[in-house]
């Protein structure tokens, strides 16, 4: 109707103003419109006004369009980003995936939830792209949104405490049951729009369940290496990098750092033949270019240092060729990559790989001061390097200058990917080694006294590498001891803060992992047993309850006699729960009080 009305313009009934990115389609495209894109607020304003400005009457004031739909009620500029937000740095180097994002955006539009999921590239350990995906994501379109919450979610109890860790940003009341703030942060976000939560790997939906908003005018965003998400989200595939997006990451990466040779055309060919060595997958592409960087070695050499290096450990003359699966080739291409550069910070700076080879068995996130904290269950010569807090700097300098890992915010970050390819070097001896190595470094660390409300910020730090190790311990036959104790803290942990179903499982493999360490009547299998006896109870399962707390006080009268404190306070448990319904109470009825 403003078109028929004002076809030219020169009336100005109809105003395109454009805000994001963006080409005017139709018969927009016609038209001048007001560019307010990249516009701080106060420029913004002034644009607006002058183009609307035609010398008729309006109102002296007037609200900022969508007010009240931000978190605190008052309206807020778009291009200031979202209030309330913990969004990881946006990546300077992001390239290619415009199409991915296009997609992303448009599946968000139309639904609530939406998962990024690994195709074509190193099945089940990523590499991928999703978590950046993610993040440029929500810079991107960081305007649409009032908040954006980044939530780990690799255990459920890292859900649960960044859920929690909102709550308290957003002044949901605070109470010691990090469940009960969850659940209160997702009932607020029922009633509000424009929010984003990311849940960043994932590993499958039964592990988000109950865990997840069921409704409000925001959305969520999950990441995953699993692809059993089509009942509950979204699926957005996410493959390699298109060969031709490769090429451009790596010449825009590598710039003049690398030599290549004077014939474009040439030059054009030796990168693709780069990035088709390394399946075009991006961690990697980042890793080569690292590699490239630091040692300012030719891109012809490094062509034919990968090769070599394919043929000592496969037997191939090119990383791709292997007759198999398609995910066993992508992993020889990790493999090839990854130890050339693993093999070269070993010779540099031995404890260096060392350090590397720690990290590999926590969780992909550390504190950066965790493995110089406990130097004194380390090996050499890692222990003598973390004691100098300036060897320790080099360390970790000297494995982000390869890219191997990276330290940023305080955190030394190694993917999943590359703790995969070290934990294939060291071998069956070397992966036994470390992971014992790192059960002890949690060990020292972990608080004994985990129930005690004052030590739960420590407990909620160390908790993800907890579960790493003891994964760890498990699957390759080490530390069983160590790790049934700290299965057992967690359980704790998890228990006090009012999580019983996430505690559940970790009381249980707690009791395994003892019973197999040390024999089914040890004195150290009667605690593991109350542990998960008082799990038990607290999800309401009397009767399961009762079985772990008899074959505790059992165990305990066996090996410390009736009247020990231990075989005490299980009875004393015991007592309080009702009896079973198959047996009469034997307890004296209540006195008649009239």
């Amino acid at each position: 109707m403003a078109f028929a009305k004002d076809p030219t313009g020169e009336s100005g009934l109809l105003l395109p103003v454009r805000v994001q990115p963006c080409e005017p389609p139709g018969l927009l495209a016609t038209r001048v419109y007001v560019d307010l894109v990249g516009v701080d607020e106060v420029g913004a304003r002034r644009k607006l006004l002058a183009a609307v400005d035609r010398g008729r009457p309006r109102p002296v004031t007037a609200p900022w369009p969508g007010q009240g739909d931000a978190v605190d009620g008052r309206g807020r500029f778009p291009g200031l980003g979202p209030r309330v937000s913990n969004l990881p740095a946006r990546n300077g180097n992001f390239c290619g995936r415009d199409t991915a994002l296009e997609q992303l955006y448009g599946v968000l539009r139309t639904v609530s939830v939406a998962a990024v999921l690994p195709v074509g590239a190193v099945h089940g350990l990523g590499g991928v792209g999703k978590t950046q995906l993610a993040v440029e994501f929500a810079h991107r379109y960081r305007s649409d949104f009032d908040v954006v919450w980044w939530i780990p979610a690799e255990q459920p109890s890292a859900v649960v405490a960044a859920l929690a860790g909102l709550a308290r940003r957003l002044g949901v009341p605070d109470v010691a049951d990090q469940t009960d703030l969850a659940m209160g942060v997702l009932e607020l976000l029922r009633g509000r729009d424009r929010w984003l939560l990311v849940y960043d790997n994932a590993e499958s939906p039964a592990e988000l369940a109950g865990l997840l908003p069921s409704g409000g005018g925001g959305q969520v965003l999950v990441t995953s290496r699993w692809a059993a998400w089509a009942a509950l989200a979204s699926p957005l595939p996410l493959d390699v990098l298109a060969r031709q997006e490769s090429v451009e990451f790596l010449r825009r990466r590598a710039g003049s750092a690398v030599a290549v040779r004077r014939d474009t055309a040439d030059g054009e060919v030796a990168w693709s033949e780069l990035a088709e060595l390394v399946g075009d997958l991006p961690l990697a592409l980042e890793e080569v270019v690292a590699y490239l960087e630091e040692t300012g070695e030719s891109l012809a050499d490094y062509l034919e240092l990968l090769r070599s290096r394919a043929r000592e450990l496969f037997g191939l003359d090119h990383p791709g060729d292997g007759g198999g699966e398609v995910d066993e080739r992508d992993r020889r291409r990790v493999a090839t990559v990854w130890s050339v550069s693993l093999d070269r910070v070993s010779v540099e700076a031995p404890a260096a790989g060392a350090l590397l080879n720690l990290l590999a068995f926590l969780a992909p996130e550390v504190p950066r001061m965790l493995p110089a904290e406990q130097p004194q269950v380390l090996p050499e010569p890692l222990r003598t390097a973390v004691r100098d807090r300036l060897a320790y700097n080099r360390l970790v300098a000297a494995v982000g200058r390869y890219s191997l890992a990276t330290a940023s915010g305080g955190e030394l970050r190694l993917h999943r990917l590359v703790q995969a390819v070290i934990h294939a070097r060291l071998g069956p001896a070397g992966e036994r080694a470390w992971a014992a190595t790192a059960v002890e470094v949690i060990r020292v660390a972990f608080p004994d006294d985990s129930w005690e409300v004052a030590r739960w910020p420590e407990c909620e730090r160390l908790l993800p590498h907890l579960l790493a190790v003891t994964a760890h311990a498990q699957s390759l036959g080490v530390a069983g001891e160590e790790a049934g104790w700290l299965l057992d803290r967690a359980s704790t942990y998890l228990r006090e803060r009012g999580q019983y179903r996430q505690a559940k499982p970790l009381a249980e493999q707690a009791v395994t992992v003892t019973e197999t360490a040390l024999g089914a009547d040890h004195a150290e299998v009667a605690w593991r047993r109350d542990e998960l006896g008082r799990v038990l109870e607290d999800l309401g399962d009397l009767a399961g309850a009762r079985d772990q707390y008899e074959q505790a006080l059992r165990i305990s009268e066996a090996a410390h006699g009736p009247d020990h404190p231990q075989v005490r306070a299980i009875r004393f448990r015991m007592d309080r729960l009702p009896p079973p319904r198959h047996q009469p109470s034997t307890r004296p009825p209540p006195e008649d009080d009239t």
